[in-house]
């Protein structure tokens, strides 16, 4: 009979743990794998305690490191200190739209068969024959 109380009274305290609270309470977004995030991408920011929480960004870069919080965001919006960006972790951000493409550059037109050689820097040509 004790154990079962005890076993009654330990679930409730579980939940109310504050670790269990805040994990419950946390928007996460697992639309994507975090790799996903790249610079350029505009992001929503999912912690809580940020200023910028539940606004979008652009991520201007991203560290290679160990670091704890990798992914700089910048936003139009500056917070109570005037600042614009702010470091968020990858599982901190959703991606609400990818970067935009880059169009591919377009490559070299090869060289004519035949053709003559390009000339070489005749400057420099005429500077080592001066000398």
């Amino acid at each position: 009979m004790r154990s079962a109380l005890l076993l009654a009274l330990a679930a409730p305290a579980a939940a109310l743990a504050p670790g269990s609270m805040l994990s419950s309470s946390r928007v996460v977004c697992r639309g994507g794998a975090p790799d996903m995030i790249e610079r350029g991408s505009k992001v929503r920011v999912l912690r809580p305690e940020s200023y910028w929480f539940q606004e979008c960004g652009s991520v201007a870069t991203i560290a290679k490191g160990g670091d704890r919080y990798p992914v700089v965001v910048r936003f139009e919006k500056v917070n109570y200190p005037g600042v614009a960006p702010n470091n968020f972790a990858l599982d901190e951000l959703g991606e609400v739209e990818a970067p935009a493409k880059k169009k591919a550059a377009k490559a070299a037109p090869a060289a004519k068969e035949g053709a003559p050689a390009a000339k070489a820097a005749p400057a420099a040509k005429e500077v080592a024959a001066k000398k």
